[in-house]
């Protein structure tokens, strides 16, 4: 038994999930409020019992992968219902697997005039209810407060968690709380009207780690064939020799 052989497979497989995780960072860089991906690496040290286990106890395999939520660079556009945060924080939006928490503030108005993501899902304020807007002239302070000319409208629930590596991404840019994760409200709020938080993917060095990882896939399938072809030669020869 090649032992070798497990081991290219192991890092081909690691590989693999390493390169579907930078191909979807690149994917969503122009995505409002995206928060990257990164993929952690340990060292195979299960039980060395099979001889899958054995050759694999040395080898490096990607044990997951975790948000990076760093802040992204805040975008001017000025339009009153683009809202970024420049604290941290997430904003609390309306889904059909319940309340879930984004950093993308690209809103819009429904047909109910309701404030919504551009997937329709509405923005919520403290009491879990729609922001619902008169027609006027929007206005959003540093803390969520909604005002349609100078009429407040409601203010926007913005919660913060203690952890935040236990929120569960739902799509590209909402995640969701498991449950006993309770939201918190947030230090040093501060909204920006008119602004959008850009995704924190460096694009540049997003494709770079795609190639990267690519290449030592490849690589590692062109040692899995050498490897391959040497085994089935030397079966062969020893065939040939045993009924020589």
């Amino acid at each position: 038994m090649n032992h070798g052989l497990y081991i290219a497979a192991a890092g081909m497989k690691s590989r693999a999930q390493a390169l579907e995780v930078s191909a979807n960072n690149v994917a969503n860089a122009g995505v409002a409020g995206y928060k990257r991906d990164m993929v952690f690496y340990g060292i195979f040290n299960r039980v060395r019992g099979n001889p899958l286990e054995r050759a694999l106890a040395d080898s490096v395999v990607a044990e997951e992968s975790r948000t990076n939520f760093s802040a992204g660079t805040l975008q001017r556009t000025d339009n009153p219902l683009d809202l970024a945060l420049a604290s941290d924080g997430f904003f609390a939006v309306q889904t059909g697997e319940g309340v879930s928490y984004t950093r993308n503030g690209q809103f819009t108005l429904d047909a109910n005039r309701r404030i919504v993501s551009a997937a329709g899902e509405p923005l919520l304020n403290e009491n879990n209810r729609p922001i619902i807007l008169p027609e006027g002239q929007v206005e959003v302070g540093s803390l969520g407060d909604v005002s349609v000319d100078g009429v407040l409208a409601g203010r926007i629930q913005i919660v913060d968690f203690q952890d935040k590596a236990q929120l569960v991404k739902a799509g590209s840019v909402l995640f969701q709380a498991p449950q006993g994760a309770e939201p918190l409200p947030p230090e040093n709020l501060s909204v920006k009207q008119g602004f959008l938080e850009r995704s924190n993917v460096n694009p540049v060095a997003g494709l770079a780690d795609a190639m990267h990882n690519m290449r030592t896939f490849e690589m590692l399938a062109r040692a899995m064939r050498m490897m391959s072809q040497d085994v089935d030669r030397r079966a062969i020869d020893e065939i040939a020799r045993v009924n020589a």
